[in-house]
């Protein structure tokens, strides 16, 4: 089997994975509201429902591509709620730490979100289309 064959096989078999991955991660506060409007105690309830969702997707894909995002994302997600500590305690006296770290999951995020809608094809929500701003403002010289 060659590599486009494989790949071929890969998004046919998750696709619909992908698409609830899409559709799930576009509503979630920690990544489509301004920071400057978030309550520290539900981007981090947020960030552990991203996580328990993706323990959840990566268990319904196959290896590839997919995988490796949801493993990404999962990974990020670790990451914020590691900075954040018990309840966001660690955010609640620094609000350049908790935007810091909302903006380095975002990142994260978008990164795989790009990714996945290239691969499998899937056109993105405002809301997703917002996040992918993320990269570009990265990118940008400041």
């Amino acid at each position: 089997m060659t590599y486009d064959s494989e790949l071929e096989a890969h998004i046919n078999t998750n696709w619909g994975v992908a698409n609830r991955l899409l559709d799930f991660l576009s509503n979630r506060r920690v990544l489509t509201y301004s920071h400057h409007r978030e309550d520290i105690g539900l981007c981090v309830d947020s960030a552990i429902e991203i996580r328990s969702t993706m323990t959840t997707l990566i268990s319904a894909s196959t290896d590839g591509p997919l995988k490796s995002a949801l493993r990404e994302i999962q990974r990020a997600c670790r990451g914020f709620l590691d900075a954040a500590g018990t309840r966001g305690a660690q955010f609640e006296g620094s609000s350049s730490l908790f935007q810091i770290n909302m903006l380095a999951l975002r990142l994260a995020v978008a990164r795989q979100v790009k990714s996945i809608s290239q691969v499998f094809q899937i056109p993105l929500t405002t809301d997703m289309r917002m996040l992918l701003q993320v990269i570009d403002d990265e990118q940008r010289p400041s």
